[in-house]
């Protein structure tokens, strides 16, 4: 995957770029309303290897099979979660033959799912410090 950027700040160590997302069918498709049609701008904070400046264009590179992992991530692991929950509380609640099991484990497993996307947020910190691991920055002249 490849995106251009701009950098938009140099504070230290730390470049802000300025990347502009696109939807996934470009959007621009208005009729569709799937999107609003509109580009989205995304600031990325990175570690500065002193290369670059402020107002320098870039291009961010990341591998296809990285983006396809993390992607996964953050959809699999909040559907196993709630999935789980449900699933537990329903063979332990339908053993005791406790009444209405069925919304105390729907209840458990959105208590699951929130717990998920703690599990979540401690990965993106994880992934976060390692920004540069997997990006690749090259400036454009």
């Amino acid at each position: 995957m490849k995106k251009s950027g701009l950098v938009i700040n140099k504070d230290g160590n730390k470049l802000d770029i300025l990347v502009i997302r696109e939807s996934a069918c470009g959007g621009k498709c208005e009729s569709c309303a799937g999107c609003s049609g509109e580009d989205k701008p995304l600031i990325l904070n990175v570690k500065d290897d002193g290369t670059l400046n402020k107002g320098d264009r870039v291009e961010l590179t990341m591998k296809n099979s990285t983006v396809l992992k993390y992607s996964a991530i953050v959809y699999i692991i909040p559907i196993i979660g709630f999935i789980l929950g449900v699933v537990c509380a329903t063979m332990v609640l339908e053993k005791y033959n406790m009444n209405n099991y069925e919304f105390i484990s729907l209840l458990t497993g959105l208590v699951f799912l929130g717990l998920s996307l703690f599990i979540l947020k401690g990965i993106d910190k994880k992934v976060s410090k390692n920004t540069n691991n997997i990006l690749t920055i090259k400036k454009l002249n």
